[in-house]
């Protein structure tokens, strides 16, 4: 999976960014989402792939969120049908 429609973004965690940032950006996401009645794992599904240099794969986003891979696998079919990713 990778983001949909989305260029100019600086992929990856490089350019300055450490872990700690990533962490924090992909759990603000997750918060806001969370706070707008979307799921928060929905969240950190976006903001892991905004962060991701290539495309990633069921599992790998499964690992990423630790998350169920059936939780991970309806969040990502809605992402989806709403256009914010493709497959």
């Amino acid at each position: 999976f990778t983001l949909s429609g989305i260029s100019g973004r600086s992929p990856g965690t490089g350019g300055g960014r450490n872990m700690s940032d990533a962490t924090q950006f992909v759990e603000g996401v997750a918060r806001f989402c969370g706070r707008l009645g979307i799921s928060p794992t929905m969240g950190r599904l976006w903001a892991v792939l905004w962060l991701a240099p290539d495309p990633m794969s069921l599992d790998e986003l499964v690992d990423a969120v630790d998350a169920a891979k059936s939780t991970v696998s309806v969040a990502m079919r809605r992402l989806e049908s709403v256009g914010l990713v493709r497959r």
